[in-house]
């Protein structure tokens, strides 16, 4: 549903009072990084009221188009599936009503392979170059010892390859 205004209210019947509002909001999801980078995070948002009870305000949702996600929406490290869960939640307190959706985002694996493994797995590679070197080359073996070992420690530390984007 597209709403020209912010915020609308009808009377249905008496004392039944519908309204509606439009929300856009930003919010932040906590995540769970122990299958970094191959992990699926769900990210849940509840809009519960404080200032009526169960009593006085119940959160339904809207039956069609209740959680809509901007067209063209991408995020660069993820692929937001389109499985929306819209649920019914219980307050801490059960004297508040609440109503709750959950976002499901799967981590895209192809830049972590770009970024990290393939280059890892190119380093590790160099390093077997060592064992055809013939055993008099010391020198030579050596140079590409501690070439390997300075590059996998740099690229250890780097902290963009730590943290997740």
């Amino acid at each position: 549903m597209i709403c020209h205004s912010p915020s609308s209210a009808h009377c249905l019947a008496f004392p039944v009072l519908s309204s509606l509002l439009r929300i856009t909001l930003t919010l932040a999801c906590p995540m769970d990084l122990k299958n970094f980078p191959m992990d699926v995070q769900t990210c849940i948002m509840q809009l519960e009221s404080f200032g009526y009870t169960m009593n006085d305000l119940i959160f339904e949702w809207q039956e069609k188009g209740a959680v809509q996600v901007a067209d063209g929406l991408t995020l660069p490290q993820f692929i937001l599936k389109e499985e929306k869960d819209l649920r019914y939640c219980t307050s801490t307190t059960t004297q508040f009503t609440c109503i709750e959706a959950r976002f499901h985002l799967e981590r895209q694996m192809g830049y972590y392979l770009i970024q990290m493994y393939i280059p890892s797995l190119l380093i590790v590679i160099l390093s077997w170059i060592s064992f055809w070197i013939n055993m008099d080359a010391a020198p030579a073996r050596v140079g590409l010892g501690i070439t390997t070992v300075l590059t996998m420690t740099t690229r250890a530390l780097a902290p963009e390859h730590h943290c997740p984007r």
